[in-house]
């Protein structure tokens, strides 16, 4: 990395264990599934608002390619539902029909239409405003149930990372990455980490 950039570049070294991994030469890319930091006490309100008794319960029935047969909610969470992402418009308009407050029906009509685009601009472009952060602390009262929220939030995408790591000179079971962490403040002053940023700097 050169002296003068400025954003944070880390090296990453992860085990995998001898014979798992394919070969490869430095430069290829690792393609890395992360999961998704949220805290235990979030997810439990998010399984409150989706109606499912605890974190821990199994969840079954969901017909979608990306989610197992047989879940925990807490797995859906952290590893198949991009939670921490930011909506699109499309997902304020399906939860318009998921409350009956008045006073945020009119907030999601607002940043639905044409008229509200500003405010769509500011609330997701800048501030970075997550799925879970519209369902748990600005729109409160919206309560999808859980068969629809798993098709109203889209999954929890791979990220692809460079290997820096050469096989004979750091063992067949090592792999190396080059990984530039997502770090960043937005217009309100709040600190915004990137997904696999986060997981790969707490593994």
């Amino acid at each position: 990395t050169a002296e003068d950039w400025e954003q944070d570049v880390r090296h990453v070294e992860i085990e995998v264990g001898e014979g798992a991994l394919p070969p490869y030469e430095p430069g290829d890319i690792a393609v890395v599934y992360p999961e998704n930091p949220i805290p235990e006490p979030r997810v439990s309100a998010l399984a409150a608002l989706a109606g499912v008794p605890s974190p821990d319960a199994l969840v079954t029935g969901i017909s979608l390619p990306h989610i197992p047969k047989q879940v925990t909610f807490v797995e859906l969470c952290t590893k198949y539902l991009d939670l921490l992402g930011t909506p699109r418009r499309s997902f304020f308009e399906a939860l318009y029909f998921f409350t009956s407050d008045e006073e945020e029906k009119e907030k999601l009509e607002e940043l639905c239409s044409p008229a509200g685009n500003d405010l769509y601009h500011v609330y997701c472009n800048k501030e970075r405003k997550s799925f879970l952060e519209v369902l748990l602390d600005d729109f409160k009262t919206c309560r999808p149930p859980l068969r629809y929220l798993v098709e109203m939030i889209p999954r929890l995408e791979p990220r692809e990372y460079s290997i820096s790591s050469a096989r004979p000179s750091h063992g067949p079971g090592t792999l190396h990455l080059t990984v530039a962490i997502l770090q960043f403040l937005t217009p309100w002053g709040r600190m915004k980490t990137g997904v696999a940023s986060s997981w790969l700097q707490a593994a």
